[in-house]
């Protein structure tokens, strides 16, 4: 009886120190308070705190508690918010033991909100990543805050580099680049992509709900601004991913629209009705968003004719670098330069050909 008493007791004690080890197995990440800018300085306050919670719910990370990072920064006579010296960054990471150091801001630009990010490696003092998101309202700021938590656990920090093939390059890039929203299309299987940007601030939003489908028939009814405006309906062509027909509202009835996934293997299906779509109807370029994975959309709608038009060309370099060269109809203009996530689906960085431009994309196939 004794003896098997010790025995439990000693196999407590090794899980005991498996768990811990496990526990400093994962690298340690602080999250400084986001300033807000053009709005009440609690929704910054409030945007760090979540984001601090969800990378702690992916279990990947060992999350530095605010209490914690308050006692550091009194110690050093500094603020948790607003600290922009990169140098200043990397010192208190190293106070605080952590591997990535988190510095950002919220922003308020007319109705639209942005959550500007950088990645800082403590041991580097390298910005792994620039991230930017945007949302319409404070109700958004949370999932904002939920997809830079997936953005920064989808890179593996903790490795060295990343494999990419032409393959990575997806179909479709939604872009974020300071005041622009981008659509990036693929020409095939090439490296040359066709692209448009919108002024995002001059996008028309409304909220589209799928019904289920018949077979290959879609219904998908559209509400703006709380109020039932009618329904798309449409069909597949030809047993192409694409889905055209027309609207029974106003004028201009025609509509179409390619859905494009997260992932290279996914098929359209009723359950399945992709991630992202990219519609046009009459004057209008659509970008339709999937909200998790219900059939409800997030829909944006821009003035096809006040678009921006170029081609890029890209080339993939060694780590997970990218280096994408843009060409209008004036010629070359510069070069965007990023790495993609550990996962293949983002990637971001700056280009070259202006101060402060940050870039972010989404990949779908």
């Amino acid at each position: 009886m004794r003896s098997e008493r010790v025995r439990l007791i000693f196999l407590g004690w090794i899980f005991f120190a498996a768990t811990c080890l496990s526990q400093e197995e994962k690298p340690r990440i602080a999250v400084l308070d986001f300033p807000s800018i053009g709005c009440d300085s609690s929704l910054g306050l409030a945007a760090s705190e979540i984001l601090r919670t969800e990378l702690g719910g992916r279990g990947r990370y060992r999350i530095i508690e605010r209490a914690q990072l308050v006692r550091v920064m009194e110690e050093q006579s500094l603020q948790i918010s607003g600290v922009a010296d990169e140098q200043a960054v990397v010192e208190i990471g190293k106070l605080l033991g952590a591997k990535m150091v988190v510095v950002g801001s919220l922003v308020r630009t007319g109705k639209t909100f942005t959550l500007n990010s950088r990645f800082i490696d403590v041991e580097t003092a390298e910005v792994k990543k620039s991230q930017n998101i945007r949302g319409n309202s404070e109700d958004e700021i949370s999932n904002m805050c939920s997809s830079l938590a997936k953005i920064i656990s989808d890179d593996d920090l903790r490795s060295a580099a990343v494999s990419l093939t032409d393959a990575a390059l997806g179909a479709v890039w939604i872009v974020q680049e300071s005041d622009f929203t981008g659509i990036w299309r693929r020409r095939g299987q090439s490296t040359v992509f066709d692209a448009v940007w919108f002024l995002t601030k001059e996008g028309v939003h409304a909220d589209l709900s799928l019904v289920d489908p018949a077979g290959n028939v879609l219904e998908i009814k559209r509400v703006d601004n709380g109020k039932a405006l009618g329904s798309y309906r449409g069909a597949n062509t030809a047993g192409s991913r694409e889905f055209q027909g027309s609207m029974d509202w106003g004028r201009q009835t025609a509509w179409r629209a390619q859905p494009f996934f997260d992932a290279p293997a996914m098929k359209l299906e009723a359950f399945n009705p992709g991630a992202v779509w990219i519609e046009t109807e009459s004057d209008f370029t659509g970008v339709w968003r999937r909200a998790d994975q219900s059939n409800n959309f997030r829909a944006t709608y821009f003035l096809t004719r006040n678009a921006v038009q170029a081609e890029l060309t890209m080339e993939i370099l060694e780590q997970g670098a990218i280096r994408i060269k843009r060409t209008d109809k004036r010629g070359a203009l510069g070069f965007y330069t990023g790495t993609f996530s550990a996962g293949g689906r983002h990637v971001g960085g700056a280009a070259d050909w202006a101060q402060n431009i940050v870039w972010s994309a989404e990949i779908f196939y």
